[in-house]
């Protein structure tokens, strides 16, 4: 009895460590062969070996995986709500871009869907997702969560948000568009977050990036007044 509990044990174990398919295939496994037979042209072979490593729920391999069979079913197949499916998956194996392809599934239909997807998409440090809260939030008139989303989008090493926000704190004002409407919103000014948010984007800005220059240029115009 203790050597086939023990036998029992040894099999779970050598299950959790392998996520293997049926056929003993690991994710990377069938990652791998999915890759390949994207590339060699084999999109039906390849749908058949992600959608495998998907199902077997073992990190981000698995979370990729998903993602690339829900933009196939969205892009190619034109199946929103199998897109969906696969999306979810994604985004429940923590993969930022699936999350963030689940809002935009969700905006229009189910609002309050699309930003929760949106809020994990942005804490996984998907930048854009972030700035996209912090829109709209700004609709609402809410500058702190304005303001709160950009500064998460900036931390997830987004040149250009934290450049916008260094001109915000160095204007002292909010600008934005409702609709067709020019809107503002006066904040109190803050040279030294302004010149924070320059370096920041001086920093994180690309070497090929066009705008490095100006983000570093105006860091420096700022630092030399103090």
């Amino acid at each position: 009895m203790k050597q086939i509990l023990f036998k029992f044990l040894i099999l779970n174990f050598l299950f959790v460590v392998c996520a293997c398919s049926q056929d003993g295939s690991s994710v990377d496994d069938l990652f791998k062969k999915g890759q390949e037979a994207l590339k060699s042209g084999d999109r039906d072979k390849a749908i058949e070996y992600l959608k495998q490593a998907c199902n077997l729920n073992s990190g981000l391999r698995s979370g990729f995986s998903c993602y690339q069979v829900g933009n196939f079913y969205r892009n190619i197949v034109g199946d929103t709500r199998k897109s969906s499916e696969y999306y979810e998956k994604a985004c429940d194996l923590n993969l930022g871009l699936a999350c963030f392809a689940s809002a935009d599934t969700y905006r229009i239909i189910n609002p309050d869907k699309a930003l929760n997807y949106y809020k994990k998409a942005c804490d996984l440090e998907i930048s854009q997702s972030c700035v996209e809260l912090a829109n709209l939030y700004i609709e609402e008139n809410n500058a702190s969560k304005f303001l709160e989303y950009l500064n998460k989008a900036c931390d997830s090493k987004d040149a250009k948000t934290c450049n916008d926000l260094a001109k915000i704190y160095e204007q002292g004002v909010i600008k934005y568009k409702l609709g067709i409407e020019d809107k503002e919103i006066l904040i109190k000014k803050d040279s030294s977050k302004a010149l924070q948010y320059y370096k920041k984007a001086c920093d994180e800005a690309e070497s090929n990036d066009s705008a490095k220059q100006d983000y570093c240029e105006k860091y420096h115009q700022l630092k030399s007044n103090f």
